[in-house]
C-alpha cells in the first residue's frame, strides 16, 4: 500500500521553498552549538547563524516555535514557514499558536533537522544520512502534513539525500522512492539497476515499492533486452560481387555476425555495455575478412549497431 501524501498547502508570500531565500537561508546542518566549531562554518568560513538556532532568521523573521527532539536537542524554527508547507498545521501542533512556544516531538534531533532543511530548502548532503534515517525522514514529513513529492523536484536536498544512496543501493532506493511516488528519484535510480538481476529481489520490497512501479522495472529490463535483441538480429549488407571477393567473403561475413549474436544470447543483459557490443563482433573479424569491402561493411554495421543501443533509453 502506497502512504496517502498530503497535499501542497496553499503559497504564501514567505520565502519558502524556492521563494525569496536569503544568503542566511542558505547555510545547512543545525543545531543549537557554537557556530565557529559547526562543520559548515568550518567548511566555508562564515560565521553566520547556524540554521534553526537560536538566532537563525528566515525572511528576516527571527524564530517562534522551538522544537525539542527525542535526544533534548533544542531546533528553532518559523511558524509562518512551517504553515506554508505544512496541510495539517505540522501534525496539529500549531493549531493554537501563541508565539513563542515550544513543542516535544518523537523524532530525534538528525531526523528533525533533515525534516526542516528539505522544507527549507537548505542544502544538506553534508550530513550524509543512512537510507534508513531517509525513511524516517519521509514518514516524519508525511505525519506533518508536507507534499514530499513536490519536495523532490531535481536537484532539491530532498532528491539529492535520496540519490546520492543509488550508486551503492540501488533497490532500495528505488523501492523506497516508488513508496512516496517519489517520480524523480524512481526515474534517476533506475539507471542504477540495469545491472539488477530481478530474480533477487524480495517479496519485502515488491510490496515497498508497489505493482504500478515494480512492473515499470520489469518492464524496462524487458524493452532493453528486445532493442537489443532488435538490434543485433539485422546483419551487414553486403556488396555486390567482385573479381577479389565472391560468396565465399560474403558467407564468411554472415557467419561472423550469427556468431557475434550467438554469444551475445547467452549474456542478454540490459546493462550490456558498447564495448562489450563492438568486442563480440570485432575480435575475430580481421583474422577472418580478407576482403576489405567485407571489413568496411562489417565496421559500418558495427558502428550503426553501437549507436542505436547507446540511444536506447537508461531509465524508466
Amino acid at each position: 500500500m502506497h502512504p496517502s501524501v498530503a497535499p501542497q498547502s496553499e503559497e504564501s508570500d514567505l520565502a519558502g521553498p524556492r521563494h525569496g531565500r536569503r544568503t542566511s537561508d542558505r547555510q545547512s546542518y543545525s543545531t543549537a552549538v557554537s557556530y565557529s566549531t559547526h562543520p559548515y562554518h568550518r567548511h566555508f568560513g562564515t560565521t553566520s547563524p547556524a540554521p534553526f538556532s537560536s538566532t537563525y532568521q528566515a525572511a528576516g523573521e527571527p524564530p517562534d516555535v522551538v522544537f525539542v527532539t527525542r535526544d533534548q536537542t533544542q531546533l528553532y524554527t518559523h511558524s509562518r514557514q512551517l504553515h506554508h508547507v505544512s496541510a495539517n498545521a505540522w501534525g496539529g501542533l500549531l493549531t493554537s499558536l501563541h508565539c513563542p512556544t515550544t513543542f516535544t516531538v518523537s523524532e530525534d534531533a538528525q531526523t528533525t533537522q533533515l525534516v526542516l532543511h528539505v522544507v527549507y530548502d537548505l542544502p544538506c548532503l553534508h550530513l550524509a544520512p543512512t537510507l534508513e534515517t531517509m525513511e524516517r525522514v519521509l514518514e516524519a514529513l508525511l505525519k506533518y502534513g508536507v507534499a514530499v513529492q513536490h519536495l523532490a523536484a531535481p536537484h532539491t536536498p530532498l532528491y539529492q539525500l535520496l540519490l546520492a544512496h543509488a550508486p551503492s543501493r540501488p533497490i532500495e532506493t528505488y523501492a523506497l522512492a516508488s513508496q512516496y511516488q517519489l517520480e524523480p528519484v524512481t526515474v534517476a535510480t533506475s539507471t542504477h539497476l540495469l545491472a539488477f538481476n530481478m530474480l533477487n529481489i524480495s517479496d519485502e520490497l515488491v510490496e515497498k515499492m508497489g505493482a504500478i512501479y515494480f512492473k515499470r522495472l520489469l518492464d524496462f529490463h524487458a524493452m532493453r533486452r528486445a532493442a537489443l535483441k532488435a538490434i543485433i538480429l539485422r546483419p551487414p549488407p553486403t556488396h555486390h560481387p567482385t573479381d577479389r571477393c565472391g560468396g565465399h567473403q560474403d558467407r564468411k561475413l554472415r557467419q561472423i555476425w550469427a556468431f557475434g549474436v550467438a554469444a551475445l544470447a547467452w549474456g542478454l543483459i540490459p546493462s550490456l555495455s558498447v564495448f562489450a557490443l563492438q568486442s563480440a563482433f570485432e575480435n575475430a573479424s580481421m583474422d577472418q575478412l580478407t576482403c576489405v569491402e567485407c571489413r568496411s561493411m562489417l565496421q559500418q554495421r558495427v558502428q550503426e549497431v553501437t549507436t542505436e543501443w547507446a540511444a536506447v533509453p537508461r531509465t524508466i
